[in-house]
């Protein structure tokens, strides 16, 4: 996710900006909730979304594609966490 944090910055200057900073901001107050680093990728998507439906349409269908690419990077390191986490002892 901080390679798309990174593609977000190029690819929206000041908004992916501010958006990375709402991200920032939730992560580090939702450490006591068991799922703290999801809710700093979901603020951080829709301050993105939401900052960029103000300035124009363009940017508004850029942020929707770049939430779905998003989505996907999510769900593949969800799907890899799963897989490394029902390693058994026998598997070693």
């Amino acid at each position: 996710m901080v390679i798309a944090g990174g593609i977000a910055l190029a690819l929206f200057g000041i908004i992916g900006v501010g958006a990375f900073f709402v991200a920032g901001l939730v992560g580090l107050i939702a450490q006591k909730l068991p799922f703290s680093s999801l809710f700093s990728i979901i603020s951080g998507y829709v301050s993105l979304a939401l900052i960029s439906l103000a300035t124009g349409e363009a940017e508004f269908k850029l942020a929707l594609g770049f939430g779905g690419i998003s989505l996907f990077i999510l769900l593949h390191a969800m799907l890899g966490h799963r897989k490394r986490n029902q390693v058994t002892v026998e598997d070693y």
